[in-house]
C-alpha cells in the first residue's frame, strides 16, 4: 500500500518508494503537485549528529550554486522542526554507487 506525505502544499512524497538511504537521511520518490514533475526528496533528520547536519547544510549551499547537466539540481529546501527536506530533480537509472561497483570507474 502506498503512503504519501504532502510537503508544503507543493510536493507529494511517496514514502513507500525509497530511492536510497544513508546514515542520517533517506531519499524518496516524489512529485510536484502542480506540474506532476517527478522528483527525488531527501529527508535529513535534524536530530542526527551535529557535524553531519552541518555538513549537509554546507553541501546544500554549494549544490544550490552549481548548475551543470551532470549535477543533480536542488529545486527547494523545506525546513521543519525535525526534518530538513531537500527537493531535487529526479534522475532515472542506477545510482553512482551501483555504477562504480558494476563498471569500476567513470568514463
Amino acid at each position: 500500500m502506498r503512503s504519501f506525505l504532502k510537503l508544503d502544499n507543493k510536493y507529494l512524497i511517496d514514502q513507500s518508494h525509497l530511492l536510497g538511504s544513508g546514515a542520517f537521511s533517506k531519499v524518496y520518490s516524489g512529485k510536484d503537485i502542480r506540474t506532476e514533475e517527478p522528483l527525488a526528496i531527501k529527508l535529513i533528520n535534524k536530530k542526527s549528529e551535529i557535524h553531519f547536519y552541518e555538513n549537509a547544510l554546507n553541501e546544500i549551499q554549494i549544490l544550490k550554486l552549481l548548475k551543470h547537466k551532470n549535477i543533480v539540481a536542488i529545486k527547494e529546501v523545506v525546513d521543519s522542526k525535525e526534518i530538513l527536506y531537500v527537493v531535487m530533480e529526479f534522475c532515472s537509472g542506477i545510482t553512482l554507487d551501483k555504477y562504480l561497483k558494476e563498471y569500476g570507474k567513470l568514463p
